[in-house]
């Protein structure tokens, strides 16, 4: 009993991401807000909430930190996933991942204290979502500022 729920969730959850891919593929919509249209999936290990399918949603992206929001139906919460590392450099999904993947997604993997994940993003919307991952978002105002070399600052004011 308890394997033909689970092969019916499975089903449900897989049709869910199936009709979430042919609504929600606006470009660029979720950035603007912070926030990058990902998939994840377990690729070692148990992480709460996660599979090793691939769930489609939405990402909250900030220094260490996703909260990930599958795309579902009924709609479900959102899963924080904290002290995120990425683990090494993207690559393009294989074979078998282009079958179940949106085109033009790389795939990076991340370290949760529980399980190495790969998490999928367009390629388009990778670096900002890398950057805000590895270093949180970038202050504006601090980019302003002048360099400093030597520890000292140079004035350029009379």
């Amino acid at each position: 009993m308890e394997f033909l729920r689970d092969l019916a969730g499975e089903l449900l959850g897989w049709l869910a991401d199936v009709l979430g891919h042919l609504v929600h593929r606006q470009a660029g919509h979720t950035l603007a807000s912070g926030r990058v249209e990902c998939s994840l999936k377990v690729m070692r290990g148990r992480q709460q909430g996660l599979s090793s399918r691939w769930r489609s949603g939405v990402a909250a992206v900030s220094s260490g930190r996703l909260d990930f929001t599958p795309q579902s139906w009924p709609p479900r919460a959102s899963r924080p996933l904290a002290h995120v590392v990425v683990l090494g450099p993207s690559r393009p999904p294989s074979r078998e991942e282009l079958t179940r993947l949106p085109g033009g997604c790389w795939i990076t993997e991340l370290q949760t204290p529980t399980a190495t994940l790969g998490w999928a993003v367009p390629a388009g919307d990778l670096p900002w979502a890398l950057e805000h991952l590895q270093n949180g978002p970038v202050d504006a105002s601090r980019k302003a500022q002048p360099e400093i070399f030597g520890g000292a600052e140079t004035n350029t004011s009379s």
